[in-house]
């Protein structure tokens, strides 16, 4: 049934006032759009600032040397009045160090932050807190590196679960891995570990799963994984118990999952319709001026329109429905859409859980000049506790489905869709 007079949303963490332009504010809210308006336009806060919003930027755009070097004495510095700042340059530093493989260096990174953490939000602690103990279990291990020809295929299949899977050797066994940008870092059970001879780190951790359980967790580096023409070592991995990667409601045991590292270490990869995967190892970009893909952590943000703004929105492979987050539903009116009162189901690491929503008929989305209409999508009307709560949505399959590629070239930033 239509939903009773106007839908209504909470309190949003990612909503400001319209006038609250301070780069505290800014920042809190990955309004990483507006810092590279204020770049082009020339419009800096204050002294040194110019190379903060630079190397912020470098690291949500991939250039780590960049964003390193500008970062480094930028995190040590004290900014009065704005205790915030030095958390955003921390934090783009920690992620830039993680995706260059300096492990040691990241995890001293997260540890500072989490030790100074009273200007962080819950989700900013957990977040920073989950990812020292990843890098620390990694501390010393040996960097990613890729060995490949500078374009080649790789053949994808549909699973049970409507998800993209691609052959992988390690040793002797080759087996279907899913294929997916969404997964901040590849992820194997407990059990195939065993079958590949993953060596585990002695020391385990532990990190909260969508449902809220702890879900345990060790990491394994393996020293080669053979991807079509691709060859990709030093491969770092989450290993989960089986149950936290079990689809009960059908009956199916997740394996392995190909994560976002090795994937953006490839380059530009276009996926077709037909399963096959372009590869085309593309050189490295400066600052992108026309980026539509930015980097939150591992996670890719898309930069797309809706109703005339333009606003960042999760994408995600290894979903196949799209859904708006509560930061869409208090900024986008849902009169006259005809939404209706619902419930959505959020499935993930260690459980699911059933959130307030309303169900919005169709929706148009707009990027990179190409339009896509999304059917029955859900819009959040209250917060996630994660740190998706920042983004507008999540963009999934039924996205990029009526196409016949998409490509994501993670050393320019663009994301393009192709009829």
């Amino acid at each position: 049934m239509h939903a009773q007079g106007a839908p209504t949303c909470g309190t949003s963490l990612g909503t400001r006032p319209a006038d609250d332009t301070s780069l505290t504010s800014t920042l809190r809210h990955h309004a990483y759009l507006g810092l590279a308006q204020r770049l082009h336009d020339g419009a800096f806060y204050g002294a040194h600032e110019k190379e903060l919003l630079t190397g912020i930027l470098a690291s949500h755009q991939n250039q780590h040397a960049i964003a390193i070097r500008l970062l480094e004495p930028l995190a040590r510095r004290e900014w009065p009045g704005q205790s915030y700042v030095r958390f955003a340059a921390q934090a783009a530093l920690a992620q830039s160090y993680e995706k260059s493989f300096q492990y040691g260096r990241a995890a001293s990174e997260y540890r500072s932050m989490v030790l100074d953490s009273t200007v962080l939000s819950d989700n900013e602690v957990r977040g920073s807190a989950d990812s020292r103990q990843v890098m620390e279990l990694l501390d010393g291990a040996a960097a990613q590196r890729v060995v490949a020809p500078a374009r080649f295929a790789i053949l994808s299949h549909g699973n049970k679960l409507g998800l993209k899977e691609v052959t992988v050797r390690s040793g002797s066994t080759s087996v279907p891995w899913i294929f997916d940008t969404g997964a901040s870092i590849s992820t194997i059970t407990e059990t195939f570990a065993r079958r590949i001879g993953a060596q585990l780190s002695a020391k385990a951790a532990a990190t909260q799963g969508i449902g809220g359980h702890t879900v345990p967790l060790r990491v394994a580096l393996i020293p080669e994984l053979r991807i079509a023409a691709a060859v990709v070592k030093n491969v770092a991995v989450l290993v989960v118990p089986d149950s936290t990667l079990f689809i009960s409601q059908l009956d199916y045991q997740i394996n392995a999952i190909l994560g976002y590292p090795v994937i953006a270490a490839l380059g530009e990869v276009t996926l077709h319709h037909d399963g096959r995967i372009d590869v085309r190892r593309s050189g490295s970009a400066a600052l992108a001026q026309d980026a539509n893909l930015y980097m939150e952590g591992s996670t890719p943000l898309l930069a797309a329109k809706v109703d005339g703004r333009t606003d960042l929105y999760q994408f995600d492979s290894g979903a196949n429905q799209s859904f708006l987050t509560q930061r869409f539903c208090a900024t986008h009116s849902l009169a006259g859409r005809g939404a209706t009162a619902s419930n959505y189901g959020m499935a993930g690491a260690g459980g699911s859980r059933a959130l307030p929503s309303y169900i919005v008929p169709t929706l148009h989305v707009e990027i990179g000049g190409a339009s896509s209409q999304l059917a029955n999508v859900h819009v959040l009307t209250g917060l996630i506790g994660t740190e998706l709560d920042l983004a507008f949505g999540n963009l999934g399959q039924d996205l990029v489905g009526p196409f016949k590629s998409y490509s994501l070239d993670f050393r320019r930033m663009r994301f393009t869709l192709e009829r």
